[in-house]
């Protein structure tokens, strides 16, 4: 068998950009991750939250699992529990398991 292709981070931050642009939600998730884990891009949290916005608004339910994780925490963004707890039942509704124990226990 072969190694397949190697991993090149940066390169997969432009695919992922390419996807978004095009609509794609679930490319919009993979590179607000790249951003808030800086991950072949340089590391910006406000950016991943708006990447993570335009990907739940697009039907990512794991998008708007990570964008509750945000304001969740406040970061990128500011501190709203309300607002997590919607983004969490949007992703739980969307099936993301681990947003729906996030809403059967206080947050933090």
């Amino acid at each position: 068998m072969g190694s397949g292709v190697a991993k090149d981070e940066g390169r997969a931050a432009v695919l992922y950009q390419k996807a978004c642009d095009g609509g794609h939600a679930g490319g919009c998730t993979n590179l607000g991750l790249a951003y808030a884990g800086g991950r072949g891009v340089a590391k910006d949290e406000g950016r991943a939250a708006a990447l993570y916005q335009k990907a739940c608004d697009g039907g990512s339910a794991p998008g708007c699992r990570y964008l509750a994780s945000m304001y969740e925490n406040g970061r990128g963004v500011a501190t709203d529990e309300a607002r997590a707890a919607a983004l969490y039942q949007k992703a739980c509704d969307g099936r993301v398991l681990e947003a729906c124990g996030k809403l059967k226990k206080p947050f933090k």
